[in-house]
């Protein structure tokens, strides 16, 4: 773009020198300046051409990315995803999904622990999952956190939810993060708000997954829980693709 500029600056300062050299009468200076503003729009018209300009070319590029950012391409995976009304018995009658390895049935996989995070044999009495086989939770000690595997995301999820309760009976939180992957390949994360825990099994307030403050995110987010306050279970962690309230 550096040979563009000083071509653009090179025929505004030409032009602005005509015409302020030019007197304020008619006859052949009015023409002389017509012919400058001419020359001068003939000069934008070619910097801005794709055809003829990086400038040009610059500003296409550009306006194909943004519509790529507002319209991400949609993943048939995520479109393809039997959703359940886990939370219905506390009047939130929105459809959810569950992130990979929602229940810890599978032990920390899909998610990657830091600190001091363990397994109980303590699952939520409701078993919101369906399952009553289920019979894990994880739980987190202060100042530890689970980073869940990317999950169906963006504009379409914007809320998420789980089951929790305080590890050791006294009042306990944690802070819930999203990541998110841009389309320039960068990983970003956003802070969502903090999950209150008391000593029984409750769902967690309604989190905004914030999906739609960076309009980059795709179709893939992540979750990242953090201990704040004493030590929390969490268990059964969905996310709902539909909630329009």
């Amino acid at each position: 773009m550096a040979h563009s500029r000083p071509l653009l600056a090179a025929a505004l300062i030409a032009s602005s020198s005509l015409t302020m050299a030019a007197p304020a009468q008619a006859g052949p200076t009015t023409t002389k300046a017509k012919v400058v503003a001419d020359a001068w729009t003939a000069t934008i018209k070619k910097q801005l051409d794709p055809k003829t300009s990086v400038i040009g070319r610059d500003l296409r590029t550009t306006a194909q990315n943004l519509a790529a950012l507002v319209a991400p391409v949609a993943d048939p995976g995520c479109a393809a995803q039997v959703t359940t009304k886990p939370f219905a018995p506390w009047n939130d009658h929105a459809d959810y999904v569950p992130v990979p390895n929602s229940g810890f049935e599978q032990g920390l996989d899909q998610w990657i622990p830091s600190g001091r995070v363990s397994l109980r044999a303590d699952n939520n009495p409701f078993f919101i999952s369906g399952s009553a086989t289920d019979a894990t939770s994880t739980v987190l000690a202060p100042g530890a956190s689970i980073a869940s595997a990317s999950f169906c995301g963006g504009l379409a999820y914007p809320t998420i939810r789980m089951m929790s309760r305080s590890a050791d009976g006294k009042p306990a939180s944690a802070a819930v993060t999203v990541r998110y992957t841009g389309r320039d390949g960068l990983i970003g994360a956003l802070p969502l708000g903090t999950i209150t825990a008391s000593s029984d099994w409750k769902p967690t307030e309604i989190t905004l997954t914030a999906s739609g403050v960076p309009l980059l995110t795709g179709t893939k987010l992540g979750v990242t829980i953090t201990a704040v306050k004493g030590s929390i279970a969490v268990d059964d962690v969905y996310v709902d693709p539909f909630r329009r309230q």
